[in-house]
């Protein structure tokens, strides 16, 4: 009888330690309720693929970019869109590409500066970059020289750059779409293409602790049913 007991509450625990998770963790550097507003968001995309898996997607809510990463590292979350890949985040996680990156462009704010493109007045320039962000090896060597703010708080940066305590702010224009500015902020903000664009591919990266063949396999079959809209 004792035997018996034993390998029930063995296969259980085999079952428990084997079933299909029904959530699906990940972390957004923008509140939720902004998505609305970038229907064609990686996040937007991640929902798509949370109701694939039929799993409830968790969102850990308004985290800095650079937080989401050091949880997807950890294996605290499950899984981040919208990924540049490399060597170091590979460590920690593997990618699945889905589409290219966005353009890349040069905020700033009007009137502020003559031409935002021009190298002529270096020393001067501050310009924002998001902590943790994969840059192109152009996008390195266009920084060199000026003053970089690495921010945390995309809406902020934008605010920063409204009030002129940031010359530039280098970033796509989806950040712009999906932050919740005030529109006496939005309306005081250009924007021009950085002069040479790089595509790289962007990517779900599941953590190692979430990762399995099976969720590998359902989230590329996911990407080959549902094409990305960028």
């Amino acid at each position: 009888m004792m035997s018996s007991c034993i390998f029930v509450l063995l296969a259980t625990v085999s079952f428990l330690a084997t079933a299909t998770p029904t959530s699906l963790t990940t972390c957004l550097d923008i509140t939720h309720s902004e998505l609305n507003s970038a229907p064609n968001s990686h996040y937007y995309y991640l929902e798509k693929l949370s109701h694939y898996l039929e799993r409830e997607l968790v969102i850990i809510n308004k985290a800095p970019f650079s937080r989401c990463l050091l949880l997807l590292e950890k294996g605290e979350i499950d899984i981040l869109p919208g990924l540049i890949a490399n060597p170091k985040r590979q460590q920690h996680a593997h990618f699945i590409a889905y589409g290219t990156s966005q353009k890349r462009v040069l905020f700033y704010k009007r009137g502020a500066i003559e031409n935002p493109l021009s190298d002529d007045d270096k020393p001067s320039l501050t310009v924002g970059v998001l902590r943790g962000e994969v840059l192109s090896t152009y996008e390195k060597q266009w920084l060199k020289g000026k003053r970089v703010y690495y921010y945390n708080d995309v809406e902020r940066a934008f605010i920063l750059l409204e009030k002129e305590r940031l010359t530039l702010l280098l970033s796509n224009k989806a950040a712009f779409d999906s932050v919740n500015l005030a529109l006496e902020v939005k309306q005081h903000i250009a924007m021009d293409l950085l002069p040479e664009q790089v595509a790289r591919s962007v990517h779900f990266a599941i953590s190692n602790k979430a990762f399995s063949r099976d969720l590998h396999a359902k989230v590329t079959e996911f990407v080959k049913v549902t094409p990305y809209a960028e």
